[in-house]
C-alpha cells in the first residue's frame, strides 16, 4: 500500500473522531439544558499544604487533579518522616494551626510560638533533588524533598527530629501512573482522567452548609462543629440536607462539569477543632455521624467491599472529579 493509499483512512478517521466529538458535545449540552438549579457555590477553600489550615478564596482553577490557586495546585505539599510515612493532622492535631498565606510566588507559614517561614510555590527538580515514594490507601504518591530549611521549621513545632516536606511536582503526573487515580481505593468510581495530588483521593471535595447544619442539631451544644472540621473545598448552600448525596454529575457557573466519585468517608480527624488543635473528648462529630450515616448502610455508590470497608466510617459529603475544568467562584449556580 503507497501513502496516498492512506489518505481516504485519515479522513475519515478524522472525520468519525469530529463526530464522536460533536455528538458528545450535544449530549453534554442536552444534560445541561436539562439540569436544574440546585445549589450555590458559598465558599471556597483551598489547601496548599495538606493537613495545615486552609485558605479562604473568592475565585479559582478547577483542574482534573485538583483545585489550583495563584499557580498551585490543592495539597501540594506534605510532612513526612524518615520512613516515607504521610505525617498528617490525624497524628498531629495542631498541624490545623499552621496559617498559610501566598506572597511574592512564595508559601508563608505562620504558628504561634515560631518565627515565619516560607518556602517557593515552585519547587524545580535537579539531578540531586531528592524524590520520596509514600504509599497511603494503595496509592503509590511521589514527592520531591524541599530540603533543610523547613523540614527544621516542622521539626521544631511539632517536637520532632525526623520529619521532611515534600512537594507533589506536576512533571510526573503525566508520566507515572502510580500518581493518578487509577489504583486509589476509589478506582471503580474514577475517570481515565481524573488525577490526585496528595489528597489522598478525589480531585475535589465538596459538601453543602445544610448538611452540615442538620448534623449539628443532632449534637450537644459542646459538640457543635464548624465547616473547617471537614476540611471540604467547595460549600454550596441552597439545598436540602444532604442533597449532595445524588448529584451524579452536575455544574458550576458557565464552564466546570463534575462527577461525583462516591460518598466520603470521614476519619477521626473530622473530631479535631481546627481552631484550637484539640481532639473532642466526646468523640464527636464521628460518634453521632454513625448512628444516621454508616458506611454499611449509605445509599449512594458505595459497592457492597467498599461498605464493608468503610463499616466504622460514616459518610458525610461527597468525592468529585472533574469533566470540564474552568474558573469557579462564589456566587456560582450549581446544576444537576
Amino acid at each position: 500500500m503507497q501513502w496516498s493509499d492512506y489518505g481516504p483512512l485519515l479522513v475519515g478517521g478524522v472525520g468519525l473522531s469530529v463526530v464522536k466529538h460533536l455528538c458528545l458535545k450535544y449530549v453534554t449540552w442536552r444534560h445541561k439544558v436539562n439540569s436544574k438549579e440546585v445549589a450555590t457555590i458559598d465558599a471556597i477553600y483551598f489547601y496548599p499544604f495538606k493537613s495545615l489550615k486552609g485558605i479562604k478564596v473568592e475565585e479559582c482553577d478547577v483542574t482534573h487533579a485538583a483545585l489550583r490557586y495563584k499557580g498551585v495546585s490543592d495539597r501540594t505539599f506534605m510532612i513526612v518522616d524518615d520512613n516515607d510515612e504521610m505525617i498528617i493532622m490525624r497524628q498531629q492535631p495542631t498541624l490545623c494551626l499552621v496559617t498559610p498565606s501566598i506572597r511574592d510566588d512564595k508559601l508563608w507559614l505562620q504558628a504561634e510560638g515560631m518565627a515565619d517561614v516560607c518556602l517557593p510555590l515552585k519547587q524545580m527538580p535537579s539531578k540531586n533533588s531528592i524524590i520520596r515514594t509514600i504509599t497511603k490507601h494503595f496509592i503509590n504518591l511521589k514527592g520531591m524533598d524541599c530540603g533543610d530549611t523547613i523540614a527544621n521549621w516542622f521539626n521544631k513545632y511539632l517536637n520532632k527530629t525526623n520529619l521532611r516536606v515534600i512537594y507533589f511536582y506536576e512533571q510526573e503526573v503525566l508520566i507515572q501512573k502510580e500518581m493518578i487515580g487509577f489504583q486509589s481505593f476509589l478506582e471503580q468510581y474514577s475517570k481515565p482522567w481524573d488525577m490526585t495530588t496528595f489528597s489522598e483521593a478525589s480531585p475535589l471535595t465538596l459538601m453543602s452548609q445544610e448538611s452540615v447544619d442538620d448534623l449539628n442539631t443532632r449534637l450537644d451544644e459542646e459538640d457543635k462543629i464548624m465547616l473547617g472540621n471537614f476540611r471540604m473545598n467547595l460549600i454550596v448552600k441552597g439545598c436540602d440536607p444532604y442533597a449532595e448525596d445524588f448529584w451524579d454529575v452536575f455544574y458550576i457557573g458557565d464552564q466546570t462539569k463534575i462527577h461525583m466519585w462516591s460518598a466520603n468517608p470521614r476519619c477521626i480527624a473530622c473530631n479535631i477543632n481546627t481552631t484550637t488543635g484539640i481532639r473532642n473528648k466526646n468523640f464527636q462529630p464521628l460518634k453521632g455521624l454513625l448512628k444516621y450515616r454508616p458506611g454499611t448502610e449509605f445509599r449512594a455508590t458505595l459497592s457492597k467491599d467498599l461498605q464493608k470497608f468503610f463499616a466504622n466510617n460514616p459518610m458525610m459529603g461527597i468525592f468529585c472529579g472533574v469533566d470540564v475544568g474552568g474558573t469557579i467562584k462564589v456566587g456560582d449556580i450549581v446544576r444537576a
